[in-house]
């Protein structure tokens, strides 16, 4: 397994501050079927790209909101596991 990543935070004015993020990870696995009348061991390896982009609002020292993107792709040698997710998200931050 491998991994590596990196990220930023930026404090674009005093109310308003980025995130940003990338990553990529090797996994291999070894994969042993029960089926199999006699097992066979399989060997699965996977790339995985993962970016991530945010903003956020101080509204007051309390209160925050903002909106985020995360993005994955993951490429196999397994016929079935390849896959890429788009995820949006808005966040309201309360903290007392």
């Amino acid at each position: 397994m491998a991994d590596f990543c990196t990220a930023a935070l930026n404090d674009l004015t005093r109310f308003v501050q980025l995130r940003a993020g990338l990553r990529y990870d090797k996994n291999k696995y070894l994969v042993t079927p029960l089926a199999a009348p006699v097992p066979l061991p399989i060997s699965r390896d996977d790339d995985i790209v993962t970016a991530n982009l945010g903003v956020s609002y101080l509204l007051s020292r309390q209160i925050s909101f903002g909106a985020a993107w995360d993005y994955s792709k993951r490429t196999s040698n397994a016929p079935t596991a390849d896959y890429t997710r788009n995820k949006a998200a808005a966040f309201l931050k309360v903290t007392l």
